[in-house]
């Protein structure tokens, strides 16, 4: 399972997005088991495509996140203040692997 988390807009707008990459098989079973729990809570491969808010303002974050995962590719963009908490506990775990910590 390979996972792409892309942080775009802010102030800074789409010229800057913040990237974090983590492929699970790089990580320890632990932790690659723990995000693996994550997406599965999250209901990733379920999820509608777009979670936005009703009336984002321009300086708002958009989220997207890639899974690849055994031929299968979802992406999903939502402002995180819009997206339900289980798919914000994702991103952090995404984050916290990436950054090279452990959750």
């Amino acid at each position: 399972m390979h996972i792409t988390l892309k942080i775009i807009g802010g102030f800074t707008g789409p010229a800057a997005p913040e990237i974090h990459e983590v492929d699970l098989d790089q990580l320890s079973q632990a932790d690659a088991t723990r995000l693996r729990e994550l997406v599965a809570a999250a209901g990733f491969f379920s999820l509608l495509p777009e979670i936005r808010k009703p009336a984002p303002a321009s300086w708002d974050f958009v989220h997207e996140l890639t899974i690849r995962d055994a031929g299968k590719v979802h992406t999903v963009r939502f402002h995180l203040d819009a997206a339900p908490a289980t798919l914000r506990a994702l991103c952090d775990g995404v984050i916290a692997q990436a950054q090279g910590g452990t959750q």
